[in-house]
């Protein structure tokens, strides 16, 4: 079964999750976005074995530590879509336009995701939702075991994920919400837990769609 612990990073107020399996405690970092003492603080008393770090998209405050814990444990980078490769490419511009310092070092990942792949670890899977919008390579893993999406910065408690920032795209990010990730309700009309990027956690059910349809979707 899927257990969670998460640590806010940064001035970003960024969710970094550890998530693992209860049984095999085999884990991974999910958006390690900086402050890697914050960070090691909350793996330290888990009793788990990090194999793996998975970025939902390539914003700065979601994969300002990945290559630190990458080293650290000497385990691969997983994710995001390749289509965020410009801005894993670019971090040095993204480290000057929010004033980082020291900057950011560009990276690429060990691996990229596309849609419908899986993550294991132990007996989790995790499965790869390509949701571009907020970024053009932003994806989200989805546990149907424990109906729990891990959402990076697609959507929150009360709003949708920006779309201002380079390569943000309201389309593509209301398509996205609409063709992917309000259907996990719909399928059987069972809340779903989110783990947002930033914020609270909190489910996805008819009455949250219907808010965000309300006040985003109005006129569409």
């Amino acid at each position: 079964m899927l257990n969670f612990k998460s640590q806010i990073v940064t001035s970003f107020n960024e969710n970094c999750y550890v998530i693992w399996c209860d049984k095999s405690k085999e884990a991974a970092l999910v958006d390690p976005g900086g402050e890697p003492k914050k960070i090691s603080q909350l793996i330290k008393p888990l009793n788990i074995s990090i194999t793996k770090i998975l970025l939902t998209h390539g914003h700065i405050d979601h994969v300002g530590s990945a290559i630190f814990f990458s080293k650290l444990y000497n385990i691969p980078v997983i994710g995001p879509h390749i289509f965020d490769h410009f801005l894993l490419k670019n971090l040095f511009s993204q480290s000057r336009l929010f004033n980082i310092s020291p900057a950011v070092n560009p990276f690429l990942p060990n691996q990229w995701l596309k849609d419908n792949d899986l993550i294991i670890l132990g007996s989790i899977v995790l499965e790869v939702i390509y949701c571009p919008g907020h970024s053009p390579g932003h994806i989200a893993f989805w546990n149907a075991a424990k109906r729990c999406l891990i959402s990076g910065d697609i959507l929150f408690e009360s709003s949708i994920g920006r779309t201002d920032l380079l390569g943000g795209d309201e389309k593509k990010i209301k398509y996205s919400l609409v063709q992917k990730i309000f259907p996990l309700f719909n399928k059987d009309n069972r809340d779903v837990t989110v783990l947002p990027g930033h914020g609270k956690k909190f489910l996805i059910n008819q009455k949250y769609i219907h808010f965000i349809f309300k006040t985003y979707f109005s006129g569409v």
